[in-house]
């Protein structure tokens, strides 16, 4: 289940079923990191995911840092999973062996607002990232400046995802014209 503060369950849904747009989100979950991606499920027997995790600085010296990850499909298709990881949940990648990913292409809303997925299909990725380089970053973001303003900006400049992300602004991103 997933509820995230500020964002109605409704634009989900909508966005999800009804225009099938893939919508990207890191949350911890008993000091773990889970990826939910919504609005689709890897097809592959066995999806390849290579991930990463990167310090962006914009040019007010803000910074974030954010996981990027590509899935790789048995027929070559590639789809890029780029999320914002708060600051203060880089502490939960230390001493990982692996990240939770949770794919779900359908979702439902129960009466509290909580969101479900109808068909959903959960890997586990290793996590190659060294605790030296994790310590490394968090020392990193000890003068982060505005990380949300950091992130926002990386979408506008930078970003390779087609998903969209979760901002302080609701669900926001780049989506491409197919034409």
């Amino acid at each position: 289940m997933l509820r995230i503060k500020g964002i109605n369950p409704r634009e989900f849904k909508l966005a999800v079923n009804n225009m099938h747009l893939n919508i990207a989100h890191l949350e911890i979950r008993k000091n773990k990191p889970t990826v939910i991606y919504l609005g689709y499920i890897p097809f592959s027997q066995e999806p390849t995911i290579m991930q990463n995790i990167f310090i962006h600085e914009d040019k007010e010296g803000n910074k974030c840092t954010y996981l990027f990850g590509t899935l790789f499909e048995e027929d070559d298709t590639a789809l890029i999973i780029e999320v914002r990881v708060d600051s203060k949940d880089l502490k939960a990648f230390l001493n990982k062996d692996t990240i939770t990913y949770i794919f779900c292409n359908k979702i439902d809303i129960e009466s509290d607002g909580k969101i479900l997925c109808k068909n959903k299909r959960i890997i586990e990725v290793p996590f190659l990232l060294r605790n030296k380089d994790i310590k490394y970053l968090i020392d990193m973001m000890k003068n982060a400046g505005n990380e949300k303003k950091a992130w926002e900006n990386y979408l506008k400049e930078h970003t390779k995802a087609s998903h969209l992300v979760i901002t302080e602004n609701g669900i926001e991103g780049k989506i491409e014209d197919s034409e």
